[in-house]
């Protein structure tokens, strides 16, 4: 998968486990745009929900192994997809395959939080809550209950993230 971030200098690793964590809490790649083939499990209905919040064209689909023609499929940005003539999507797990270029262009909020991520998790990557040298002492801000450090998401990223989250049953 493509980076969201160029990675400059050490943090690469802090960076790439930003960027997974908020690709997991999103439930999709969210940027860059690319094109991809995903292999989805069949809703059974005549319409069915891509794992993306941003479609931006349909280029191949096949149902229960039947090439479909990408031109006859209706769809929204949102990611639903649907057959026509009241066709429906196989049941089958697995059964859908879609090759769509999906994605945003500006993802410079996702891009800005998982630096903070990122930057938050390499002072203090063992999730020490207080660290002391001599006289001084080290209180890092509290990411979760009895964690400082490590890759996740604070409560006020989560509400900066949920606009790019797919949410069950949207």
């Amino acid at each position: 998968m493509q980076s969201m971030i160029a990675a400059p200098g050490g943090s690469r690793a802090y960076l790439a486990a930003a960027e997974k964590t908020v690709r997991d809490f999103a439930g999709w790649h969210i940027a860059p745009v690319l094109t991809q083939t995903l292999t989805l499990n069949g809703s059974g209905e005549r319409s069915l929900l891509l794992p993306t919040l941003r479609v931006k064209a349909i280029a191949a689909a096949s149902n229960a192994g039947v090439e479909l023609d990408p031109t006859a499929l209706e769809w929204s940005e949102d990611g639903r997809i649907r057959l026509p003539d009241g066709q429906r999507w196989t049941d089958r797990l697995r059964g859908v395959r879609i090759t769509l270029e999906h994605g945003i262009d500006d993802a410079s909020l996702v891009i800005e939080t998982i630096s903070q991520i990122a930057a938050r998790a390499e002072l203090s990557p063992t999730g020490a809550t207080r660290e002391k040298a001599g006289m001084v002492e080290l209180t890092p801000t509290m990411v979760a209950p009895n964690a400082a450090g490590g890759v996740v998401l604070m409560e006020h990223e989560k509400v900066q993230l949920a606009p790019y989250q797919i949410r069950a049953g949207a």
